[in-house]
C-alpha cells in the first residue's frame, strides 16, 4: 500500500535543541532556528502493511536531518510513522525536527488506502496584520477555510472604469475553490491626480469588481493581492 506526497512548502522548527530558558520561565525558541523546506514532485510513501483484526492510524510527516546537530546527512525527508493496531487506535507523534502532514486511517486487513483514509493535519500560516491601514490587513478566518492551501496572486489592474465607474480585474490564474480578500495598493490615475474612493465589490475565482464612486470613464491603474484557496 502506498501514499503520495505532493509538492509543496514547509517551514520545519528544529527541536535537537532544548527552548532556552531564563531562570525559571522557558522560552519558546531555540538556538537552532527554523528551516525552509521545498518538494517540488510528487513523492510515493509506503504504507505499512494493515493488521489483520484492529485498525490503526499511521501519521505522514516531513522532517529534517541537520549534521551540526546529529547524524552525518543533510536533507529533508517525507515519511509515515505507523501508528499501534489496537481497537481504539491513537495517532502517533512525529519525530524531532518535524512537521504533520496528514494522519492515514488504515482499516484492519486493508489492501489499499483511498482519500477517503487520509485526513489532512497541516497547520497553515497566513499573512496578518494589526495596522488597518496597510495593503495586507487581517480578516476572519471564516474567508480562508481551512481544508485549503491558501494561494496569493499578486497583479497590476489598468483601465477605464465604465459609466458607471466599474473596472474589473481578471486573475492570471483562476482559484481552484474560492476567493477570499481583495487587498488594493492605490497609485495615481492618468492624469496624475490622487484617486477617490475605492470600493472593492465581489470576487469570485476568476476575478474581482471595483467600484469607483462618481468616477465614470477614467482610466485607473493598481496593484492588487488577492488570497484563495
Amino acid at each position: 500500500m502506498s501514499v503520495i506526497l505532493g509538492p509543496g512548502r514547509a517551514k520545519i522548527t528544529g527541536t535537537s535543541v532544548a527552548p532556552l530558558s531564563s531562570g525559571s520561565n522557558p522560552i519558546p525558541a531555540t538556538t537552532q532556528g527554523m528551516y525552509d523546506v521545498l518538494n517540488d514532485a510528487n513523492v510515493t510513501l509506503t504504507v505499512a502493511a494493515a493488521n489483520a483484526t484492529n485498525p490503526r492510524i499511521d501519521a505522514v510527516y516531513v522532517g529534517v536531518q541537520d549534521s551540526f546537530y546529529s547524524g552525518s546527512t543533510n536533507q529533508a525527508i517525507p515519511g509515515i510513522v505507523t501508528g499501534v493496531a489496537a481497537a481504539t487506535p491513537v495517532a502517533p507523534a512525529v519525530p524531532s525536527n518535524a512537521v504533520l502532514i496528514a494522519y492515514i486511517a488504515v482499516a484492519a486487513n486493508a489492501s489499499s488506502i483511498g482519500q477517503s483514509n487520509i485526513s489532512d493535519a497541516r497547520t497553515f500560516a497566513f499573512l496578518r496584520t494589526s495596522n488597518p491601514g496597510n495593503s495586507l490587513l487581517s480578516f476572519p478566518s471564516t474567508q480562508m477555510p481551512s481544508s485549503y492551501a491558501p494561494i496569493i496572486q499578486v497583479g497590476y489592474v489598468a483601465g477605464k472604469t465604465s459609466a458607471g465607474g466599474v473596472l474589473y480585474g481578471t486573475f492570471p490564474q483562476a482559484f481552484p475553490n474560492f476567493c477570499g480578500p481583495v487587498f488594493i495598493q492605490l497609485g495615481n490615475n492618468s492624469n496624475g491626480s490622487g484617486y477617490p474612493t475605492l470600493i472593492e465589490a465581489s470576487s469570485t475565482t476568476t476575478g474581482f469588481g471595483t467600484f469607483w464612486p462618481s468616477t465614470g470613464s477614467t482610466n485607473v491603474h493598481f496593484w492588487y493581492l488577492a488570497i484563495g484557496g
